[in-house]
């Protein structure tokens, strides 16, 4: 069972396409029967700090260039 305050490893595979691409990540309760999704401000992006320069969280590669 998962604990409050604990941190666990998700992992997302997506593969992108052509049209505008969305993606969300959803677990079902234990003893319930639907998912449900689990909001943004619970998962974190893990990335190699290498990959993260600006330090926010995604790696700077899936970000377009201001």
């Amino acid at each position: 069972m998962l604990k409050k305050g604990e941190s666990y490893y998700v992992e997302l595979l997506h593969k992108q396409a052509i049209a505008e691409d969305h993606c969300a990540v959803a677990w079902i309760v234990p003893g319930g029967t639907d998912p449900e999704v689990i909001g943004a401000e619970f998962l974190v992006s893990w990335a190699g700090e290498r990959a993260d320069l600006k330090d926010d969280g995604l790696p700077d590669a899936w970000q377009e260039s201001a």
